[in-house]
């Protein structure tokens, strides 16, 4: 599993631990200028040596550029036969099977890639960490902040000439390859949890793209949006108040069908945990 991040010290530890317990043997992680304790949180792992770490000074949001070469790394080095290239608010959940693996050994060796769903999970005004116990609550159709159906993440098999694009949405290789569309791993997304630390998010997301000359404009178009209000109003307050759920909007989106209920992850964790 490939993962960029950036400033995650509230999710990372429980990524990274659900993953390496679902089959995940190994993560590559490139730190792009973290300023709280997620590069030793990433350290422990890496001691433990189940993790390699990079690091990345480039404050232009150039996320494609390192998932590539941290896939090509994971085939050349690791031998990596499916890699697995993750955002750290995201979770990966086998359907119908015990882990990972099994979900990726019912593929034919012709399968080169697979895409798979993302379900959004709706930031909460009464949020409180850790963040699964109360974010249980998921769009019934997922949307983005714009209000377009939500891409899925594709993971594929280790190439040497692998290129990742930007967002993890997509793998391309020269050649013919075969993809599938499968149901068979519903992706969790987390993208905001506690209202402060995603607005600082959103701030060094839009900045970072901002500085780049490389990726056009329509990419990442979300985050700059979003960065652009922050940038007319001096605050996200007002972003914060439209689109994070107190109860009684909550209440009404449940009994509406627009929202459901997802308990899934929470009892996941909870159970890991317990067994140490």
């Amino acid at each position: 599993m490939t993962l960029c991040v950036r400033d995650e010290e509230d999710i990372i530890r429980h990524n990274i631990e659900f993953h390496r317990a679902l089959g995940v043997d190994m993560f590559l992680v490139t730190d792009n200028l973290s300023q709280d304790r997620t590069k030793s949180i990433l350290k422990e792992y890496e001691q433990q040596g189940i993790l390699e770490y990079f690091y990345s000074d480039e404050d232009t949001h150039s996320q494609y550029k390192h998932v590539t070469k941290m896939a090509r790394h994971a085939y050349a080095y690791y031998n990596a036969d499916w890699i697995i290239n993750n955002d750290a608010d995201e979770f990966w959940f086998p359907v119908g099977h015990d882990n990972l693996k099994d979900v990726f050994r019912t593929y034919g060796d012709d399968v080169y890639g697979v895409t798979f769903n993302r379900q959004n999970f709706v930031p909460l005004k009464h949020f409180r960490p850790p963040f699964y116990d109360s974010m249980v609550f998921k769009q019934v159709h997922s949307v983005n902040w714009l209000g377009q159906p939500l891409p899925g993440k594709a993971a594929h098999r280790g190439h040497p000439d692998t290129i990742v694009r930007q967002g993890n949405h997509a793998v391309t290789l020269m050649g013919d390859c075969q993809y599938e569309q499968s149901a068979a791993i519903d992706i969790m997304h987390f993208t905001a949890r506690q209202f402060s630390t995603w607005e600082a998010s959103i701030i060094h997301g839009g900045r970072a793209y901002r500085n780049n000359t490389v990726l056009p404009r329509t990419q990442g178009i979300v985050r700059r949006t979003v960065y652009a209000e922050y940038e007319k109003k001096g605050n996200l307050n007002a972003f914060y108040e439209r689109e994070f759920y107190s109860r009684l909007p909550l209440l009404t989106a449940l009994l509406r069908k627009r929202i459901t209920i997802d308990t899934r992850l929470k009892r996941f964790m909870h159970s890991l945990y317990e067994q140490r």
